[in-house]
């Protein structure tokens, strides 16, 4: 949910895991126009930024599908055209990468 809390941590080490947090949001779940959800989270975006979009009960373009498939079509395209590439937090950990390295310039 996003609650960061300082007894977390040593809970979270604990069990092996680890917190991570968003850098950016669109509020997909709440917003149904696309072209604001990503000017959202395109606004001064940077290598590096964590981006937040559900794939469940987001909101919806009237009988259409949830709006995060429309704003990932033109969020794939912005990145490219800034040269920016995504990976999926899993992969970044994974290789054991930093925030850095989530939307890689390049």
């Amino acid at each position: 949910m996003g609650f960061r809390n300082p007894l977390l941590d040593p809970v979270l080490a604990h069990s092996g895991l680890r917190y991570v947090s968003w850098t950016r949001r669109g509020f997909d779940t709440v917003r149904s126009d696309a072209g604001q959800i990503l000017r959202r989270l395109t606004r001064g975006l940077t290598a590096g930024d964590l981006l937040l979009l559900h794939d469940r009960t987001a909101a919806r373009m009237s009988a259409r599908p949830s709006v995060v498939i429309a704003v990932l079509t033109l969020l794939l395209d912005e990145l490219a055209v800034r040269g920016l590439r995504s990976i999926s937090l899993p992969m970044a950990l994974e290789h054991g990468q930093g925030r850095e390295t989530w939307l890689q310039g390049g």
